[in-house]
């Protein structure tokens, strides 16, 4: 399934927030998108997602602009994972993850066992299954997290938008959290998450987007697009970047300097 947005900008009264962006996406990627706060990625999810109507250009999804469909129908192809999340009842991780199945059933229509099992093998997938009954008030952030994702799994969206999915996580939830992004675009969703952290851009995506001013000004593999220069120009602050090597394998990290 293809996401393209096409010469997209998008302005708050007279100030332009996007600025003829054209990107696309397909299935298996695994996207980073970073940029300073305040360039607009949170406005360019938004306008993926057909919450926004952008003032010039279109969002193409599954060969159908965003606009025309309606929620129902899109929550069969798109999926919006927040970066906080503080539930207002205290439900069981099961029963939040079982709301994603509701744009599959009729309006009066109570999940069932067939919407269940799918909702205990998304958390299975994720790793959480052992927390299906517990309040999802008394679960860790990271574990959260994953629950969000399993509910957006059941949904049947095959494109999913993270906003910052390991922000506010200690190290070991981050960890845990960025690989089943990455496990997930292994097996063929298409995975579009912000992040300020270059080192998650390096290890868990196979595609960096870079956003300044508006526009996507670096766009391509992570090794490639993310060097020094980048760095610098992006968050004005000077960076080194190395390889280190671990176990025979090569990673690359930055530092500021």
């Amino acid at each position: 399934m293809k996401i393209e947005a096409s010469s997209l900008s998008f302005s708050y009264g007279m100030g332009k927030v996007l600025d003829s962006i054209s990107f696309s996406a397909q299935d298996g990627q695994a996207i980073a998108v970073l940029g300073p706060n305040g360039v607009g990625k949170t406005t360019f999810f938004r306008c993926l997602l057909g919450f926004l109507k952008p003032s010039e250009g279109s969002v193409i999804v599954d060969g159908r602009n965003v606009n025309d469909y309606t929620r129902r129908e899109l929550a069969h192809k798109l999926a919006y994972i927040p970066q906080s999340y503080s539930p207002a009842f205290n439900h069981t991780v099961l029963d939040s993850v079982l709301m994603g199945t509701t744009a599959s059933m009729g309006l009066f229509q109570s999940p069932g066992k067939p919407q269940i099992d799918r909702a205990m093998a998304a958390l299975d997938s994720l790793g959480i299954g052992k927390l299906a009954h517990r309040p999802s008030l008394k679960i860790s952030g990271g574990e959260r997290q994953l629950m969000l994702i399993a509910r957006a799994l059941v949904q049947d969206a095959r494109i999913l938008i993270m906003d910052e999915p390991a922000a506010n996580l200690d190290f070991g939830n981050s960890f845990h959290v960025s690989s089943r992004i990455r496990n997930l675009a292994n097996k063929g969703y298409t995975v579009i998450f912000s992040t300020h952290d270059p080192g998650q851009a390096y290890r868990y995506a196979n595609r960096v987007v870079c956003m300044q001013g508006g526009r996507i000004i670096g766009d391509g593999k992570a090794d490639e697009v993310l060097d020094e220069a980048m760095l610098n120009s992006l968050y004005g602050v000077k960076t080194a970047v190395r390889s280190i090597e671990v176990n025979g394998r090569s990673y690359k990290v930055c530092l500021p300097i």
